[in-house]
């Protein structure tokens, strides 16, 4: 789990690494993986993999679409 304060202190870098632990985004990304998380990135595009905090836990997504 991540708290607030954390994922804020995250935020306040400019990339951020870590390592998956989950196969949610196998094949792309596979369990072990070290990521690196370009944090200061608002330029969203389709095909992007974009970090959210949920519930305490960072998750991943896949950017299929985008609605406007």
């Amino acid at each position: 789990m991540i708290t607030r304060e954390q994922f804020d202190e995250i935020r306040s870098l400019s990339v951020f690494k870590s390592r998956v632990i989950t196969g949610s985004m196998i094949p792309i990304i596979n369990i072990g993986d070290e990521v690196v998380i370009d944090v200061g990135n608002k330029d969203i595009k389709r095909f992007d993999i974009v970090v959210i905090l949920l519930n305490g836990k960072l998750v991943c997504h896949y950017v299929w679409s985008i609605n406007k």
